[in-house]
């Protein structure tokens, strides 16, 4: 048998074009280091955007906080004029200062309240180491062990978080009278 001759014109070769080095290639190869100058170039003024940005989010919320902090002050200031005030009235009589210091814890438990800060509750409740700090502990018949008996020192949360624990003092039972020991007959 014979082989066939094939024309080389109607061959179908794939030739691929991967490895070949053609002009299209090479130009590209020699682009490459203006596309890394600019890509450098832009990625340095990206990263000194950022910077920027978050030097002015810093500044603005230092700002937003001084504002913040002012604002509390100035009611603060309020409550401190009042206080001279009732401090002045207090040589002309003692009814008239009482009547000014309450006057003034009003508005300071105003102004805390308004902040979210709110008084714990604890008089005659449970003893709970979350929220109160145990200073004294007294014998009473009248409250079972364990309760709040009295308050030293008020304690605050704020929004749900202790600012500070009460200070109380807690319950106890009184201790059983001793028994006389069981060998020993009573005495007469």
């Amino acid at each position: 048998m014979k082989r066939k001759e094939r024309d080389p014109a109607t061959l179908d070769l794939a030739v691929p074009d991967e490895g070949f080095l053609t002009p299209e290639p090479i130009a590209e190869a020699l682009a490459l280091p203006e596309d890394h100058l600019e890509l450098q170039e832009r990625l340095a003024r990206l990263a000194a955007e950022f910077q920027n940005s978050r030097r002015r989010l810093e500044r603005d919320g230092e700002a937003k906080v001084e504002r913040a902090v002012d604002s509390f002050l100035h009611r603060i200031l309020s409550v401190v004029d009042h206080l001279d005030l009732a401090l002045s009235s207090s040589q002309d009589g003692g009814k008239a200062f009482v009547e000014g210091v309450t006057l003034i814890r009003a508005e300071l438990r105003e102004i805390l309240a308004s902040e979210g800060v709110a008084e714990i509750e604890t008089r005659n409740s449970p003893f709970d180491p979350k929220f109160h700090e145990a200073v004294a502990v007294e014998t009473r018949t009248d409250l079972p062990p364990g309760t709040v008996c009295d308050v030293t020192r008020r304690g605050y949360t704020r929004r749900g978080r202790i600012l500070r624990a009460a200070q109380v003092r807690v319950s106890r039972a009184p201790d059983p009278a001793p028994q006389p020991p069981k060998d020993h007959p009573p005495a007469p």
